[in-house]
């Protein structure tokens, strides 16, 4: 595997502050959509949550970081402040974003103080939030001791002289066009972790990419961000989109809790394959089979993944476990189970090469004539039985497209199909075709209907 301990070498400008000054509103602000989350409490983002923007015409990487807190007891902020200064090390710009309807803290002036020993003066922009107030008028002139040359008073709730700062960065964005990179037509999978809390997701994330993007705790909800970072393994490349955990609904709690678990079934729908991490000591709870039923539902590839077998050293428990999560999980019985370790960096190759071999499955696309050849033999080996005191007939198959692999069955009656048999074509589809660790769309149409709607296009364009 590439080392992938560097952020992306692109021009990346990075959101640094203090907790609550308004870094994640800008974040979204300045991507022009609601990415990161915001509430009106200390300490809401956590992690490095990255994303791109556009600068006249130019496609620029934009991180938003944890807030430099200080607060007893805050079991994060060792973290946070780690991840801060990896950021110093790679970033080509910072925006020192500030709270410019309140006088600097003191927090303010610890961060300008590790700011100047730690970052080049000359690539930080000081952005002044929350500018549309009255006393921003008076409080945003004291940041003029910081020494910044380049200093901007915005709004990010009103976007707010947005514009400006878009010209100040642009103004320090190198001119030469060769610097710039280029996004390519390069395919990405895009793999989303999820699972949940505590399962361990961010802990295989870091494993994965070699080093401590995302901050690792023991305790559950640490990550409420849904997280994107490339990286390449084996000439491919990927996007790898660690979520928050998913609770049951029940367990839910309001604000930030539901904001993020409603970002993980987003970045189950954005990814192409779902990996659902399971405790090797509690390998089958209700949640668990939910989110494998929302992979399932969306037509994602799907890989059950055991995390923490560093911790048990007897190979039958964990053949007992590889048993119940078999069993559990008949219902994505095509779904490969890989065995997991960030501890000692097991089976991060293997699952990330199952990814590439999941993905080429879900590219697989099969003539007509060959289809609907196979599709009889099938239906004569096992014809369908009465629904209904009606038989199902299928007229012909199609497969109307990739990633994920779409069949549409032309039939007499829809109504007729009953899930069992639906479930035999499945699985004489992928008993000739593979479709490894993917899920299939089968839509049955009625043939009839398609026609006289068909007919009445035609009549409406004469």
């Amino acid at each position: 595997m590439q080392d992938n301990s560097n952020l992306n070498q692109d021009f990346l400008i990075a959101l640094v502050g203090r907790s609550n000054v308004g870094k994640s509103a800008l974040y979204n602000r300045l991507l022009n959509k609601n990415q990161s989350i915001v509430e009106d409490v200390l300490g809401t983002t956590r992690d490095l949550i990255e994303e791109e923007i556009e600068i006249n015409n130019r496609t620029v990487k934009i991180i938003d970081t944890g807030g430099w807190l200080d607060i007893d007891g805050d079991v994060f902020q060792n973290s946070i402040r780690e991840s801060l200064f990896d950021v110093f090390q790679h970033a080509s710009l910072i925006l020192f974003v500030v709270d410019a309807s309140m006088s600097p803290t003191q927090l303010d002036y610890e961060l300008v103080d590790v700011l100047r020993k730690n970052y080049d003066h000359s690539k930080i922009i000081l952005v002044g939030n929350k500018f549309d107030k009255k006393e921003s008028m008076y409080t945003f002139s004291e940041y003029s001791k910081f020494g910044f040359n380049e200093e901007v008073g915005v709004s990010a709730y009103h976007s707010l002289k947005i514009h400006e700062l878009i010209d100040l960065i642009a103004n320090k964005m190198p001119h030469d066009r060769d610097n710039i990179s280029i996004e390519t037509d390069e395919s990405v999978i895009n793999l989303s972790i999820v699972g949940r809390p505590n399962v361990g997701k961010s802990s295989l994330v870091n494993s994965i990419l070699g080093f401590e993007r995302v901050i690792v705790s023991e305790h559950a909800g640490t990550t409420r961000d849904a997280i994107d970072t490339e990286f390449i393994f084996e000439d491919q490349k990927f996007n790898l989109i660690d979520t928050a955990g998913i609770r049951r609904r029940g367990k839910i709690e309001k604000g930030i809790e539901k904001k993020s678990a409603i970002q993980a079934h987003a970045a189950i729908s954005r990814g192409d394959i779902a990996v659902l991490l399971l405790d090797l000591n509690d390998p089958y709870v209700a949640q668990d089979s939910h989110v494998a039923s929302y992979a399932l539902d969306s037509y994602k590839g799907l890989i059950l993944a055991i995390s923490k077998c560093d911790i048990e050293d007897d190979g039958l428990e964990l053949q007992r476990v590889t048993r119940i999560i078999k069993n559990k999980y008949r219902f994505v019985s095509w779904a490969p189970i890989i065995e997991t370790s960030a501890l000692h960096n097991i089976g991060r190759e293997d699952l990330l090469s199952t990814a590439i071999k999941i993905t080429e499955q879900r590219a697989i696309r099969i003539d007509t004539s060959e289809l609907n050849n196979f599709i009889i033999e099938s239906v004569n080996k096992n014809p369908p039985g009465l629904l209904h005191n009606r038989r199902l007939k299928i007229y012909y198959v199609t497969q109307a497209e990739t990633s994920p692999p779409h069949f549409i069955f032309f039939v007499n009656n829809s109504a007729n199909i009953h899930f069992s048999y639906k479930r035999y074509l499945e699985n004489e589809l992928r008993s000739k075709y593979g479709f490894f660790g993917t899920s299939i769309a089968m839509t049955f149409k009625d043939k009839d209907m398609v026609e006289e709607l068909e007919a009445k296009k035609i009549e409406i364009n004469n």
